[in-house]
């Protein structure tokens, strides 16, 4: 029933992480996210969004694509769920709210953010003394949800007098290989970029059974590599070698990567699952997108400009803005499996070498960190240079 559910959902996850990442090539060479973070906080600011407000969010993020904006917050909860009690595998997904003492928000709002998100706000007073203390107790509260991984989420500047609310959900995630790779088998190998350019990197190895994907239309490999938890797997997409190189046959790969691709792979890749010898980079990758700058550029302006936004069913009135959004991510891969954490704030204010079969990733590819049975994207990232 989980993955019916929330299908909605994995494909509006998977579509704005196709143009987020898109956008990010251009002037990024590794990129990491959360879209289900990304989606969460931005979920929570559609629910008091109206008008043209409203509408951007539902274009950027896919939310018009369910059949009511009810049924966005309900899956939001819904996949919220799923992830509780997991076995074989820490996943912490949490939301903290905080508010603006003795400032009004409608009752319908406030109800919703606990019906949806399970969230009272919390009521502060942004323009006290204690204004750094609240930074600093939000920042803890991030810290200790995603083990010390992303630290420092928001700038004490980033709140002022003229804060009202701030929306944060973070997300953690570590898990182990359902097969660890063999830490002695890891050896120095070149990571080809580009047809001229190449790097070493710590390379993994292990020779087990796989279950492997090939397109000749897209002209690359995907291999599953499941975690002890068999509901989690990270996807890693790995364009064939090109005479152009690795990344010229990576940014070619996403050029023709579409939503109907990655929501029906079986329909576009054809598997099979035998004894592969898998080459894999062990890397760690940190991300930090000034949302304000980005999602703009993408289409989503209005919430971000105090004269425009419209996030009425918020307060009643269209006095408040989204004046600043930030998110942060962080991964390690290892022999023994992954851990990812990422975190999104939103602030809102007052105007104012084997005989097997072989995946070598040795050039750059992409990946992602998906819920099997739903086929949530946790995660989604890029990796170009070690």
């Amino acid at each position: 029933m989980a993955s019916c559910v929330t299908s909605n959902l994995a494909t509006a996850n998977l579509n704005f992480s196709l143009c987020l990442l898109k956008h990010l090539s251009k002037d990024t060479e590794n990129i990491f996210f959360s879209p289900i973070s990304l989606s969460t906080v931005f979920g929570m600011i559609f629910l008091g969004s109206a008008g043209e407000s409203q509408k951007q969010l539902e274009d950027i993020f896919s939310f018009g694509s369910f059949n009511s904006t009810e049924d966005v917050h309900k899956e939001m909860l819904e996949i919220s769920k799923l992830f509780r009690g997991q076995n074989n595998i820490e996943l912490n997904v949490a939301n903290r709210i905080l508010a603006q003492e003795k400032y009004t928000f409608l009752q319908d709002f406030i109800h919703s953010l606990k019906n949806f998100y399970e969230q009272d706000p919390i009521r502060v007073n942004f323009a006290s003394s204690e204004k750094s203390k609240i930074v600093q107790d939000l920042n803890k509260w991030v810290e200790d949800i995603t083990k010390g991984k992303i630290k420092n989420l928001l700038k004490e500047d980033a709140v002022t007098a003229l804060t009202r609310m701030i929306l944060v959900n973070a997300v953690y995630f570590k898990a182990d290989w359902a097969e660890k790779f063999d830490e002695r088998a890891t050896q120095i190998m070149n990571f080809m970029i580009t047809k001229d350019e190449k790097v070493e990197t710590r390379m993994m190895y292990r020779s087990g059974k796989y279950r492997l994907g090939y397109s000749s239309n897209l002209n690359i490999q995907v291999l599953e590599l499941p975690y002890k938890n068999p509901n989690f797997k990270m996807l890693v997409f790995l364009p064939l070698p090109h005479q152009q190189g690795g990344l010229f046959a990576l940014n070619e790969l996403q050029n023709k990567l579409n939503i109907d691709i990655l929501s029906n792979m079986r329909g576009h890749f054809s598997y099979t699952e035998e004894k592969i010898s898998v080459f894999f980079p062990k890397f760690r990758l940190e991300t930090k997108l000034e949302l304000e700058a980005v999602l703009p550029q993408l289409g989503l302006k209005d919430v971000f400009d105090e004269k425009l936004a419209d996030l009425s069913l918020m307060t009643g009135t269209k006095d408040l803005f989204v004046s600043s959004a930030v998110h942060k991510a962080f991964l390690e891969v290892n022999e023994e499996g992954s851990e990812a954490a990422a975190a999104t704030a939103a602030v809102m204010s007052l105007r104012c070498a084997a005989v097997n079969p072989e995946f070598r990733a040795n050039r750059p590819f992409l990946f992602s960190i998906v819920h099997s049975s739903s086929g949530t994207p946790l995660f989604f990232g890029r990796y170009v240079r070690p």
